[in-house]
């Protein structure tokens, strides 16, 4: 699930493309995007020195796997039909609950590793995913 998360999280800076956004809000969502992408790089080199890696199986039952695709389409709606400030608003509600949710999944993963390597790995990816997180919460507050 992290793997699946950091890819998705690594091409989030593509909406700004179609979207017009703060320059504060650009940086921030480059930011997101960049380190999504280098430790999901890390996760696939995990994968190939380790066969038992398997970044693709998610197991979730089938109504948690349709769960999550709808509320998927239902955020890249929203994304996709709101403008300027709510649009911004939109984009930072989406960041604020993947990386939570990103953080807390490196954590449970760095908990579970045996490779010593490996812990502090997840456990920086944690503290990224979580300074990134509160990024999000002080534009958020700003906002408000």
């Amino acid at each position: 699930m992290l793997d699946d998360l950091l890819n998705d999280e690594k091409n989030v800076s593509k909406v700004l493309i179609i979207k017009h956004n703060s320059d504060e809000l650009g940086r921030l969502i480059k930011d997101i995007s960049d380190t999504a992408g280098n430790d999901a790089k890390m996760l696939e080199a995990f994968a190939k020195a380790d066969s038992s890696l398997n970044l693709k199986r998610l197991d979730l039952p089938p109504g948690e796997a349709a769960g999550r695709k709808l509320i998927s389409k239902t955020k890249e709606h929203l994304l996709l039909s709101s403008k300027d400030a709510e649009f911004e608003f939109q984009l930072l509600l989406t960041q604020n609950e993947a990386l939570n949710y990103g953080a807390h999944l490196a954590m449970v993963v760095a908990e579970c590793e045996t490779q010593p390597e490996r812990v502090r790995e997840f456990l920086q990816l944690s503290a990224q995913l979580r300074e990134l997180h509160e990024r999000v919460l002080a534009m958020l507050r700003k906002q408000s």
